[in-house]
Order: C-alpha cells, then sequence, then structure tokens
C-alpha cells in the first residue's frame, strides 16, 4: 500500500518507545498525588539524623507518619515493616512481634578490660612529659627562640598517643518499608572514640551510654508506630544493667584523674 495510505500499520517499536514513560509515570504521579493529603497533615515531633545513608527520618507520633528526608514520601505507621539497630554487625535493638527486642552488648566489657592499657598509657605520657619538662627547664636560656619551637615541634610528634581502636566502629538503622517508592531505610553513625590524648574509660562509656540511649529511643517510637503499647524483652541483666555493672567494677586510680 502507499506510504501515504490512511490503512498503514504502526511500528510497534515506536509504540513501545512513545508510550513507556507514560506507563510507567502514571502510578508515580498517582502516589504523589496520593501522598499530597499525608504531607499536609505531616507535623514532625521527632527527628533522627546520620552521618551517612539515607536521612533524616523524620516521625510525626501525633499522626502516626514517617518521612525519609526533608521533603521525601511521607508513609503511614503501618509501612513500616520491620527494623534493625546494630553496632557493627550485632543487633542492639529489633523490632519483633508485638515486642520491642532489646540486646545486651558486650562493649562495656571489652572496655573494661582495655582498663589496665589505658592506665599504661596515662604512666608512658607522664614519663615523657617529666622528662619533657625537665629537658626545657635544661635547655632555657641556652637556645634560640627558633631551636625552641624546632624542639617542641619534634616533641610533638614524638608524644606518646592513643590510637588504640574504640570496641565499636558504627552503629546501623535499617527499616524496611511496604512502599513502591521507598522500600527502605539505612544510615550510619560513627561510634565514640578514645581521646588519643587523655583517654578514659568513664568518658567513653558515658558517650557510648548517650548514643546507644538516643537508638533505644528510637527504636522505642519505632516500635510504636509498629505495635502501640509494645513491651521490651531483655537477654541477660540488659544492656543498661550492662553498662552499670562494668562502671562499678572499673578500677579507680590516679592515673585517670585528668
Amino acid at each position: 500500500m502507499g506510504a501515504f495510505s490512511d490503512n498503514k500499520e504502526n511500528c510497534p517499536v515506536c509504540e513501545h518507545v512513545n508510550e513507556r514513560p507514560l506507563t510507567e509515570s502514571e502510578p508515580h504521579a498517582a502516589a504523589l498525588q496520593e501522598n499530597q493529603a499525608l504531607q499536609a497533615a505531616f507535623q514532625s515531633t521527632y527527628c533522627f539524623r546520620a552521618d551517612q545513608g539515607d536521612g533524616p527520618l523524620f516521625l510525626d507520633e501525633e499522626h502516626g507518619l514517617l518521612r525519609v528526608g526533608e521533603d521525601g514520601w511521607v508513609l503511614e505507621g503501618k509501612a513500616l515493616r520491620s527494623f534493625r539497630i546494630s553496632e557493627d554487625g550485632a543487633p542492639l535493638f529489633e523490632s519483633g512481634i508485638g515486642t520491642l527486642k532489646c540486646t545486651v552488648s558486650d562493649v562495656p566489657d571489652q572496655v573494661n578490660v582495655m582498663a589496665a592499657e589505658i592506665a599504661r598509657f596515662h604512666l608512658e605520657r607522664q614519663k615523657f612529659e617529666r622528662w619533657e619538662a625537665m629537658d626545657g627547664l635544661h635547655r632555657a636560656g641556652t637556645e634560640s627562640s627558633e631551636e625552641r619551637r624546632e624542639r617542641e615541634r619534634t616533641n610533638d610528634l614524638r608524644r606518646p598517643r592513643f590510637d588504640v581502636p574504640a570496641p565499636v566502629r558504627e552503629f546501623r538503622v535499617e527499616l524496611t518499608l511496604d512502599h513502591p517508592y521507598q522500600p527502605a531505610f539505612d544510615a550510619r553513625i560513627a561510634a565514640p572514640a578514645f581521646d588519643r590524648n587523655y583517654p578514659r574509660t568513664e568518658d567513653y562509656l558515658k558517650s557510648y551510654r548517650e548514643q546507644t540511649e538516643e537508638l533505644h529511643l528510637l527504636a522505642a517510637k519505632l516500635m510504636h508506630m509498629i505495635a502501640p503499647g509494645a513491651g521490651e524483652t531483655q537477654s541477660g541483666f540488659g544492656w543498661v544493667r550492662s553498662m552499670q555493672m562494668a562502671l562499678s567494677r572499673m578500677p579507680r586510680t590516679r592515673a585517670f584523674l585528668f
């Protein structure tokens, strides 16, 4: 038939190319329109921010809603299927069937074991600082300002530093969501580190406790969205009791007082 015939057949490849964007965009546009009502109702009552990954995560506890990102999708609480909060892969808090599962961490015990190593470091640093002070007195009045600055720079390079890794590198928060365009949330935050110059077990455990308490609060709020009124289950003495026991067993020596 002629090229200008009214009965010519359409090209199936062209039809596929032209229609695919429209076909894929229709559900997305419909979901956006449906989400506008939730966006209008959303009022943030809690925000969790991480160092890397998805986020921030906003919760509207009054209306039972959550949102990933500043302008992300607003989801109903029922879209939250499960969550897991861990430290270097080891679970801390997990959603269970009608309960928040809390797992005892061995970090306080690991830190307590390091107390002797930290005490030795302080003795080594004190020895170096005494030598540095005596050397400075010995050289007083005999060296130029430039020589003194160079000596101080050299001493600073030689000064003992506590570069021992902490028991935990990072915490991870993972959410499984029932939503076609926001199926998950995955974020990480750095765990506390020891002070390189004056490490103290008490300081480290205080920072660790503050971070895990915040993660515990987040877990409790998420669990409430899944199952309002859900309780908690803890293995052993529970993570708070483990922290208290570690602090009570910690040796108190002058080497730690700075």
